[in-house]
């Protein structure tokens, strides 16, 4: 009897320790929908424009609103450019791709690249780890899909939804416990 409590007990431990699956992003859901609508996306052409065009449409709606495409994504800070009173910070997501289950058990595995671009105050820039992770948020004013930043780092299978440029109303939250 007393085996089976701390059996039961050493079961309870390991359940409060234990850390809850983290809900897929919403861009990763809608990747991994359009990805599995699309499975040839990885070798078509045609297919890659058309999907392309469906982006265009889902990041058009972002702009001029709260971006709910970047909630739960985590981003890296790529560069500080420093201003008179302020500074330009652009963020690259970190670990954000689609991984969609093919047929025979193969997986398609998609890179979801997303920039943010955005400006900060000299004081808020100083708080800024460039070796953390951090949450970001705010207003789209503008979505730059051609890259003019060239801060792109593609890789051979993605989709690039180009960089959400938000203005000073930006948000960063440091992730924590990550």
């Amino acid at each position: 009897m007393k085996k089976c409590y701390l059996f039961s007990f050493a079961l309870f431990i390991l359940a409060a320790c234990a850390k809850p699956a983290k809900d897929k992003a919403l861009i990763v859901k809608w990747t991994d929908s359009i990805i599995s609508q699309n499975t040839n996306y990885h070798s078509n052409e045609l297919v890659r424009k058309e999907v392309s065009k469906e982006v265009d449409k889902y990041v058009d709606n972002s702009i001029k609103e709260n971006a709910p495409i970047l909630e739960g994504v985590t981003f890296r800070i790529s560069k500080i450019i420093e201003d008179k009173d302020s500074c330009v910070v652009i963020f690259d997501a970190t670990t954000c791709y689609s991984d969609v289950k093919k047929d025979n058990d193969r997986h398609l595995i998609t890179d979801i690249i997303i920039r943010v671009l955005g400006k900060v105050d000299n004081e808020m820039a100083a708080k800024l780890d460039e070796d953390a992770t951090y949450y970001v948020s705010g207003i789209v004013h503008e979505w730059d899909k051609e890259d003019r930043f060239f801060a792109s780092k593609s890789s051979i299978d993605y989709i690039d939804l180009g960089t959400f440029i938000l203005n000073s109303d930006i948000k960063i939250k440091k992730v924590e416990n990550e």
